[in-house]
């Protein structure tokens, strides 16, 4: 009896907090199709929704390699902007630590917002 009780009291708990969480994410359109960010707690506790590594500009490798930027190329599906992309190429300053870090194709722009206009 003692075990049935405790399993109902659980599956009551856990219910209450799916019931009280968004476990969604925040969902939006741009010119070149949809993106999936995630949501983010600001230090104040303000829910902000982050969308990042959506790119701005094709990456500037082989014919493109040193000529101006062109328009982004549009995606099918829901493109996930919830994940990081690699920084710039940089040297770091540091004894030993002359080896460049980063990824040339770096035209990404990352969006923070308090709130999202579905389209």
């Amino acid at each position: 009896m003692t075990n049935v009780l405790l399993h109902l009291i659980l599956i009551i708990n856990l219910l209450n907090y799916l019931s009280c969480t968004d476990i969604s994410a925040p969902e939006t359109r741009i010119l070149q199709g949809a993106l999936r960010g995630q949501f983010l707690t600001t230090s104040n506790n303000r829910k902000i929704s982050a969308f990042t590594a959506i790119p701005y500009a094709e990456p500037p490798v082989g014919d493109l390699r040193f000529e101006p930027p062109r328009p982004p190329s549009a995606w099918s599906g829901i493109l996930n902007a919830s994940q990081s992309h690699p920084i710039c190429p940089q040297l770091w300053a540091v004894p030993g630590g002359t080896e460049p870090r980063g990824d040339e194709n770096c035209l990404y722009l990352n969006v923070y917002t308090p709130q999202v206009i579905a389209f």
